[in-house]
């Protein structure tokens, strides 16, 4: 979430009156959410992977990869030209969360690993409020600082809460 609401403002960091990255590339910010929430849906797909080792179903690999390779052309195929980089960024999206539904529903005859509770969807749902709130209201920025450092409380809470994180 941080990385997404505070992408606009590390864009334009810059070191002895140069920015960091380039102005003409400072417009692919848009995607820089959609890319994000893709990244998510790829981490619980890789947290998936040990179990075809474990029961030795290596052979489903090529198709969960191929399913996510296959909607992502797909995808860009239908939403590039409508939608240009965004359109992409969505079809990545799309594409990780096919996979790790896939997967997902897979392993649970394999071996379920249930770490997709209320938490996690809570924490996801807030994530989802909290960068719409700094992309798309017009909330003054004292009211958005006050709304980030909730939004992180909370999400402090739950990883303790819930012994994410150890000592």
């Amino acid at each position: 979430t941080g990385i997404t609401v505070w992408s606009d403002s590390i864009i334009k960091v810059q070191f002895f009156n140069v920015y960091i990255i380039g102005v003409d590339f400072w417009a692919a910010v848009s995607i820089v959410p959609w890319i994000a929430f893709s990244y998510f849906f790829y981490g619980l797909f890789i947290l998936q992977i040990p179990t075809i080792y474990i029961h030795n179903k290596q052979n489903w690999s090529p198709l969960f990869w191929g399913a996510g390779a296959t909607t992502n052309i797909l995808l860009n195929y239908f939403l590039v030209p409508l939608f240009g980089i965004n359109g992409a960024a969505i079809a990545t999206l799309v594409s990780f969360l096919i996979m790790f539904m896939f997967i997902k529903y897979k392993n649970q005859s394999w071996m379920p690993i249930n770490f997709v509770n209320k938490k996690l969807i809570f924490c996801f749902l807030l994530s989802g409020i909290t960068i719409y709130l700094f992309h798309f209201s017009n909330m003054k920025p004292l009211l958005l600082a006050c709304v980030f450092v909730v939004y992180s409380g909370i999400s402090a809470t739950c990883l303790i809460v819930n012994k994410s994180i150890s000592k």
